[in-house]
């Protein structure tokens, strides 16, 4: 069951700071500064779970994986060829966790063809769906120069969905805050990544190399995991 500890918290900070840190894991590792020189200093996350790292993690990757699944399913964006040169899973900027808690974001890979304007909302909607029972809240755009953008928001831990396409398809995801330090236990909570989207992983991130994976992977044709 999960705990759920509740302050109020501006959810517009939060959503404009967590889209600057997702975009921030789509086009560089190096831009975690960017986020104090606009905004100065990290949100601080009040609302948190109280659910390990790992089983928020786990969570978080399921829900990623039936995101990645459907889009391709529904909207044909072609595979999803895993990132094996940069991370796929980083500490998340931009939210800070209180003491004990932390925040892992995951952004596996991008599709092999975008989403289009004609079909944008409807995946929006879509996502949404898969996202709500988590406790994510409807879309809100966020429009940029280089393509169109949207992110969900979970109110209750700050964790953040962004949805984005620009010649690609790219989704980014957060755990929240959630009990722990970053990495706890790893590889525990990775079970629902399916063999060909094991990349890079934590990357620089990592303290051995290659990256440590479970023994065991999801069934395809079921997506549990043994």
């Amino acid at each position: 069951m999960t705990v759920q500890r509740h302050h109020y918290q501006p959810l517009r900070s939060i959503r404009v700071l967590a889209v600057l840190a997702s975009l921030c894991v789509v086009v560089t590792a190096g831009c975690a500064d960017t986020r104090s020189k606009y905004f100065g200093e990290p949100v601080q996350q009040q609302s948190v779970s109280d659910i390990p790292i790992a089983q928020a993690r786990a969570e978080t990757l399921t829900l990623l994986i039936s995101i990645y699944n459907m889009l391709s399913d529904k909207y044909d964006v072609g595979e999803w060829p895993a990132f094996t040169t940069t991370d796929q899973a980083a500490l998340t900027a931009g939210l800070q966790c209180p003491e004990g808690y932390t925040s892992e974001t995951y952004h596996l890979a991008s599709s092999t063809r975008p989403l289009t304007e004609e079909n944008w909302d409807q995946a929006l909607q879509d996502v949404y769906e898969l996202a709500k029972p988590y406790g994510f809240t409807s879309p809100e755009p966020y429009v940029h120069s280089k393509g169109n953008a949207a992110i969900l928001v979970n109110p209750d831990n700050g964790a953040a969905i962004i949805l984005s396409y620009v010649g690609i398809t790219a989704v980014t995801i957060d755990t929240g805050c959630a009990r722990g330090v970053g990495f706890d236990d790893w590889p525990d909570g990775t079970e629902p990544i399916p063999e060909y989207l094991r990349g890079s992983g934590r990357g620089s991130w990592a303290t051995i190399e290659p990256e440590e994976w479970p023994t065991t992977t999801p069934d395809p044709s079921t997506g549990a995991t043994p």
